[in-house]
């Protein structure tokens, strides 16, 4: 089963470093594209296999059976984490490993996008329906493969329209495309890493990843996911 993740999560590296050399452009585009597709379709293939679906699966529900003031509460802690939290998190990533300096990136659009809840919202009662935020997340690893999918669309067709562009939007463009990159990037991997037996803060995982992919979709479609 480690042999699986540690697959899934080298495929998804090799995928983010030929997203970055697609968006920094040249004159192989075509096949700089190719490339892209390749490794999209190798993660999804990955992502689908029956011992990492399970596994990824089980930790989903898993975290879906956190009541609303659990889900809730932990968001809100996830705001400002421990240390502790922080580095069991980036070592699940391996062989990915985030910069110090992108990790902060990505806690500050967690924080940004947790500022945008009303925050009049009076506290749920017991049993009741689950956290608004919690709907958005994905509810299966199919949910997450379309996901990604989509993401990958969507930044491709901004890669495209930024090449159109004047030199300060294309700037602009870009940067959001790289942190989209980055989003979707760490997103899965969370979910894929905090699936081996040695984590110790799953429901984080799935809070911090799932996040990062809706405000990556969020940003970049402009529109509410």
């Amino acid at each position: 089963m480690e042999a699986n993740l540690r697959v899934t999560l080298e495929t998804l590296k090799q995928w983010e470093k030929a997203m970055i050399r697609l968006r920094n452009g040249g004159e192989d585009l075509g096949d700089r594209q190719a490339q892209v597709n390749r490794l999209s379709q190798q993660l999804i293939t990955l992502l689908q296999h029956p011992k990492v679906a399970t596994e990824l699966n089980r930790l989903i529900d898993n975290a879906r059976t956190l009541s609303p003031e659990e889900f809730d509460q932990l968001q809100t802690e996830l705001e400002h984490p421990s240390r502790s939290l922080v580095e069991s998190e980036r070592r699940s990533l391996l062989p990915l490993m985030p910069s110090g300096r992108e990790w902060e990136r990505l806690l500050a659009e967690y924080r940004k996008m947790q500022a945008t809840q009303d925050p009049d919202t009076p506290p749920k009662p017991a049993n009741s329906e689950p956290s608004d935020s919690l709907k958005t997340l994905p509810t299966d690893t199919q949910m997450l493969v379309q996901q990604f999918s989509q993401m990958q669309a969507t930044l491709v067709e901004h890669l495209e329209a930024s090449r159109e562009m004047s030199r300060k939007p294309k700037k602009r463009r870009k940067r959001r495309i790289s942190l989209g990159i980055l989003q979707t990037t760490v997103g899965i991997a969370l979910l894929v890493g905090n699936t081996r037996v040695f984590q110790d803060h799953p429901n984080a995982s799935y809070i911090l990843g799932g996040n990062s992919l809706i405000q990556a979709m969020r940003d970049l479609m402009g529109e509410e996911t």
